[in-house]
């Protein structure tokens, strides 16, 4: 059975410890006032071409593209949200974009379900 990947980008070096505890925001709760919250990482499904990823800081010097194996938790406006449970790669947010614009980056991650 293959494993799921998912894509975000993020800061550079969070750790999955870290990228496991984080509470996504879903929306906004009227009654509290206040955001609503999901365990889990908002990323893309698979492996996102570099337009997906919203307005996630892609700069070289501070961020990174993490590829991860996950569960699927929910859909949401743009991509969903997944639990992390094991960072496969992690790339500059140039170097994906030259292998997202080529076969390598589809062909270096075959065995996953994408």
């Amino acid at each position: 059975m293959s494993k799921k990947l998912f894509t975000r980008a993020q800061e550079k070096g969070i750790s999955l410890q870290e990228m496991q505890k984080y509470r996504s925001i879903h929306g906004w709760d009227e009654e509290t006032d206040d955001f609503l919250r999901v365990d889990g990482l908002a990323c893309c499904n698979g492996l996102a071409s570099n337009m997906n990823f919203g307005n996630a800081d892609t700069d070289d010097a501070t961020a990174e593209i993490v590829i991860f194996t996950g569960r699927w938790i929910e859909n949401i406006y743009d991509g969903c949200v997944a639990y992390p449970t094991e960072i496969v790669a992690r790339f500059t947010p140039s170097q994906y974009r030259q292998m997202a614009g080529s076969d390598e980056l589809y062909d270096m991650f075959s065995e996953y379900e994408c």
